[in-house]
């Protein structure tokens, strides 16, 4: 059942940290795991990875104070950080290290934060995250930077292919098989149905180990010409799972972070639906 868990946070004091806090929030998490076993079943997985990280963001909504490169987060303010987990083998061991060993104060690089709350978002399986309608024209705010792999090296444009064959091939690693969803004929649907309408983008820097990590930011719209096909359907599902799973490459740390729009119907595109 695809999870995501939400950690509520709260600064006690005036505190400085890196803009993109991803890395960071992924040694948390791995830290609270400890020696548990299920850390062995995250890092052994082959090639897609069950999990995801969102670095830390502003709950109240407010935009980031950087100055000298570095994030100033202001005493008592509130912060989270989520993961999203969808291996049903491991999601609920997971959800009970964190719970049981998260304690009242964590460190975040050199900043320590007190735990406020822990929300816990859950469906029962993937096949509950299709919506059951479909619309005609959606956008997708790339919240983090965002690349995704390509046949010859990586590349920072959010195509349909790259962004949909992308949430489509984590979907299928881990979905019931009644959940599955052809990826011949989805992506075949998605090359010649779906085309990019506008795209407003930057290009940004994310340190990880020490290496810069150029990806992408912004927005991007994109129409779905045959909204009554039940591709269409499959389309608004994967934007769903996108917001657990995250897009592209280095999801598991903080890259491509997502909130996607259906601009059609003007709402935005949740969890909670």
């Amino acid at each position: 059942m695809p999870t995501l868990i939400t950690v509520h946070l709260v600064a006690p004091r005036r505190v400085f940290l890196p803009p993109f806090t991803g890395e960071q929030v992924r040694a948390l998490f791995f830290r609270i795991l400890g020696d548990s076993e299920v850390v062995v079943r995250l890092h052994d997985v082959p090639y897609i990875r069950p999990y995801a990280v969102k670095p830390l963001y502003l709950v109240n909504g407010r935009k980031k104070i950087v100055r000298n490169g570095r994030w100033i987060i202001n005493k008592d303010e509130g912060l989270a950080f989520e993961i999203g987990v969808f291996d049903p083998e491991i999601e609920d061991r997971i959800l009970g290290v964190l719970v049981r060993d998260i304690g009242n104060v964590v460190r975040i690089k050199n900043s320590e934060f007190f735990v406020d709350r822990i929300e816990v978002f859950r469906k029962s399986s993937f096949e509950d995250l299709f919506p059951g309608k479909t619309t005609s024209l959606v956008g997708i705010s790339f919240v983090t930077p965002t690349l995704f792999s390509g046949e010859i090296k990586e590349h920072i444009f959010p195509d349909p292919l790259s962004v949909f064959g992308s949430l489509l091939r984590i979907w299928n690693s881990f979905a019931e098989d009644d959940a599955k969803i052809d990826e011949e004929t989805f992506l075949g649907w998605v090359r010649e149905r779906v085309y990019i309408r506008y795209y407003s983008l930057k290009t940004r820097e994310a340190k990880i180990k020490d290496a810069k990590i150029v990806g992408f930011k912004g927005k991007a719209a994109y129409v779905i010409m045959d909204p009554d096909m039940e591709e269409a359907e499959y389309l608004l599902a994967l934007l769903r799972f996108g917001l657990i799973s995250n897009v592209g490459l280095k999801r598991t740390y903080g890259f491509g972070v997502i909130k996607p729009k259906d601009i059609a119907n003007n709402r935005q595109i949740k969890l909670h639906e």
